[in-house]
């Protein structure tokens, strides 16, 4: 008998190809599809994945996606369920260091991977944190707070201000710094509110990550932010002008190219922009292939 946990993740198209062959996710199979012949580990499905793919560990150490659709046949050759538990050490208590608290929202900025199979593993509370990074007990005294458990294209005005009155609460008990994990893909947004709503805070607040808060117009420049809010940068926009140029330098005669990117994420079409403006400088047609799901590979290609 199969149990809803015996799919952990699953949804349908990709489940009931599942059920139909009889086989449970962390199962070594053998796998027969249009595509050809696999055999690996089958893995669970996070809540945000897409529900046409069965995900297999292959013997290679790579993950293979196989679209529900091409699977003809899957054979169960063995079975064994993978507990993962990120190890869990007290954090050490310096007086000598800052106080620092970290606010979650979602998504998997406080995880870590495992790289045999490809899971996510949480690891937020502070024993669980210092067990996977323990470096951070050289750093400071960490408290970790969950505020949300939201997709990040979910955080809106309400988990805006719950985050500026969390912020106002630890500032008021004395913390020396705020860390707030937050998915990247709309980060912006909340950095930009918070600007707005934490003024003249006496400790630094750092966003994990924002792709470019120039561009987005929350901050001044790099040098001198000029607010409250801090982070990194990833300025990951920039380095597709460079890899046009490499290209182009691997590829003397190179006049066209093309770009497959994802249309639904905001960040790819500012990604796309800067592509075609270094296309224009190096005289190289670009083609833009834009992508929104699964089926839209066969069109491109």
């Amino acid at each position: 008998m199969s149990g809803a946990d015996d799919y952990k993740g699953y949804r349908e198209p990709a489940l009931s190809v599942l059920k139909r062959f009889q086989v449970r996710v962390w199962s070594d199979v053998t796998v027969a599809s249009s595509r050809g012949k696999f055999t690996g580990i089958i893995l669970p499905r996070s809540e945000t994945a897409d529900p046409d793919h069965v995900v297999l560990k292959l013997r290679s150490g790579y993950n293979v996606g196989l679209r529900h659709n091409t699977i003809t046949a899957m054979r169960e050759d063995s079975y064994k369920e993978f507990h993962y538990r990120v190890p869990e050490k007290q954090f050490p208590f310096d007086p000598g260091k800052p106080r620092v608290k970290l606010f979650g929202t979602g998504g998997t900025i406080a995880s870590r991977l495992d790289y045999r199979t490809g899971a996510v593993i949480p690891a937020f509370s502070p024993g669980e944190l210092y067990g996977s990074v323990p470096e951070l007990a050289d750093i400071c005294n960490l408290d970790t707070e969950k505020l949300y458990s939201v997709f990040s294209e979910n955080m809106g005005p309400e988990q805006w201000i719950g985050t500026a009155q969390a912020i106002g609460a630890e500032i008021a008990k004395g913390v020396n710094g705020i860390v707030i994990g937050h998915g990247t893909d709309v980060m912006h947004h909340t950095a930009a509110a918070l600007s707005f709503m934490v003024q003249h805070s006496p400790v630094p607040i750092v966003m994990v990550a924002v792709a470019d808060p120039v561009t987005y117009g929350f901050v001044t420049s790099l040098a001198r932010p000029g607010g409250n809010i801090t982070g990194v940068s990833l300025l990951l926009p920039e380095l597709n002008a460079k890899r046009l140029e490499l290209l182009r330098e691997m590829v003397p005669k190179l006049s066209r190219a093309a770009v497959l990117w994802n249309a639904t994420n905001p960040f790819r079409a500012l990604d796309l922009k800067v592509a075609q403006a270094g296309a224009r400088a190096l005289g190289v047609t670009l083609q833009s292939l834009e992508v929104r799901g699964p089926d839209d590979f066969d069109r491109a290609f």
